[in-house]
């Protein structure tokens, strides 16, 4: 069975022109289930109770049936047979250095990891799209975007809110010029990379001004930015 990780820029339940995300049910629909279950992980909002009633109200209106785990009031002994029970992950943004942190402390990295390769969807914007990646340009320290080191699961580096937040690609572009991080991809909001086998299969878009991109150290010591073709979906 295939394994399947959607990277997201950025973008909420809601899609641009209002009604349920099309991204969202695009998502969804890999699973091949009409009802799929899916399970919120919200560990780099602390758990914030807006982000799960905003993922519940969202997947609700998907018709999905929604859960979620925390890891600050651990649900079970057995987090892999818990995840196992679901058809999809989705992965709230936030503080991704957080995430990391107890993730490992928790072994949910492992778990994941398992559960994607016997087909469970994972998928998740921002921190939940950089954790992923090798690395990422990362907000974890308020006001200021770092480099950070992830699972490293898929290759290179991830930059989500590619020209959507101020000073974001320029962090991100003067990173991998100077080797910070290493080449890797920039998504605006609204802009997704599917991966399949570890691979990247393809960008999407939920609406027209969305972008992926891939960037690049250039010879002079520059990066240069590359946008990828793209399939709408809508």
């Amino acid at each position: 069975m295939a394994s399947q990780i959607f990277a997201m820029g950025g973008g909420g339940f809601t899609g641009p022109r209002g009604g349920p995300s099309a991204m969202f049910r695009h998502i969804l629909a890999a699973t091949g289930k009409k009802y799929p279950k899916v399970c919120l992980v919200p560990t780099a909002t602390g758990d914030k109770r807006e982000t799960v009633a905003d993922f519940v109200y969202g997947m609700n209106r998907l018709r999905a049936h929604p859960n979620f785990l925390s890891l600050y009031s651990v649900p079970t002994p057995d987090l892999e047979d818990w995840i196992m029970d679901f058809d999809a992950v989705y992965v709230s943004g936030g503080n991704t250095r957080n995430l990391l942190a107890l993730w490992k402390a928790w072994g949910l990295d492992a778990v994941l990891k398992q559960a994607c390769a016997r087909g469970v969807i994972l998928f998740g914007g921002s921190a939940g799209a950089i954790c992923w990646f090798e690395q990422g340009n990362s907000d974890f320290i308020a006001d200021e975007f770092n480099p950070l080191d992830a699972l490293g699961w898929l290759p290179g580096s991830l930059c989500p809110h590619y020209g959507d937040e101020k000073d974001r690609r320029a962090s991100y572009q003067g990173m991998v010029a100077d080797g910070r991080l290493k080449p890797g991809y920039a998504l605006s909001d609204r802009a997704v990379l599917h991966y399949v086998d570890g691979k990247l299969h393809e960008a999407l878009l939920e609406w027209e001004e969305a972008g992926a991109y891939r960037v690049e150290r250039g010879p002079d010591g520059t990066a240069v930015e590359t946008k990828l073709p793209a399939r709408l979906v809508g």
